[in-house]
């Protein structure tokens, strides 16, 4: 279980993520991203679990230095798609290896574009970045998109 939350900011769109586990701080991420893309707000949208394969399936593998580093690449993959493609993550598993590798099963949208980009995000910024585990367990990210 994750929580998304619009984070105010001058120039940009930001937001923030609150979730259980690493795996769900990214899938959450990815929800963010797209709630920011679509303009949208509302409950969680990127299910759990990625069904049955199938050609609007895809395995994305990452691996960087460190945890920061693979959130915008991972953010910056999504974003990639979703400006080619014009659909959407609608599911996704996440598997991490170590603090900074993922391999994440993702479906989307159907085929065609679902729904155009309503706000045009250039991409993912390191600004004010953070990704943090707390003392609770929970773990905490805070990411500015470029707009």
């Amino acid at each position: 279980m994750y929580r998304v939350d619009p984070l105010s900011h001058t120039a940009d769109v930001g937001f923030e993520v609150t979730a259980d586990s690493l795996a769900e701080l990214f899938r959450g991420a990815a929800d963010g991203l797209v709630r920011t893309v679509r303009e949208e707000e509302g409950p969680a949208g990127i299910e759990a679990g990625d069904g049955e394969a199938g050609e609007d399936r895809e395995t994305i593998d990452l691996d960087r230095p460190d945890r920061e580093r693979l959130m915008v690449a991972w953010l910056r993959e999504l974003l990639y798609r979703i400006s080619r493609d014009g659909r959407y993550p609608e599911a996704m598993t996440l598997e991490m290896s170590g603090p900074s590798s993922l391999r994440a099963r993702v479906r989307w949208s159907s085929s065609g574009p679902e729904q155009p980009p309503v706000r045009d995000v250039k991409g993912v910024t390191y600004h004010g970045l953070r990704v943090e585990g707390e003392e609770n367990g929970r773990w905490h990210a805070r990411l500015v998109l470029d707009v």
